[in-house]
């Protein structure tokens, strides 16, 4: 990952975050959400991120635990969440899935 993506995965991370926050809900699932939501923004927040995969690890985590509460467990997402859920999933899909696929990050049918 490069600067430019680290800022654009940290601006739709950012959207999300507080998105999320506004939600009234609170859920386990939310709960398990906003959990994996603080990580990644708390490793993208650190200066050494692009010398290493943390960040990379910590966007995996995150794509598997949304797809999973949102799929299996039937997690609802705002319209504003989930409008900054599908940026983030495009970006993961499109601009950084080589990234992801090298720390056993979801495999995407191309």
């Amino acid at each position: 990952m490069n600067m430019i993506q680290r800022n654009k995965v940290y601006f739709i991370m950012t959207g999300l975050n507080e998105s999320f926050q506004k939600t009234e809900t609170v859920s386990v699932m939310n709960t398990d959400a906003q959990e994996v939501i603080d990580d990644a923004l708390h490793i993208l927040e650190k200066e050494n991120v692009l010398q290493n995969r943390a960040i990379d690890y910590a966007l995996a985590r995150l794509y598997s635990r949304f797809v999973r509460l949102i799929g299996l467990q039937g997690m609802k997402l705002s319209p504003e969440a989930d409008q900054w859920w599908q940026q983030l999933k495009d970006f993961m899909e499109n601009d950084i899935h080589e990234e992801l696929s090298q720390v056993g990050g979801p495999q995407f049918i191309t």
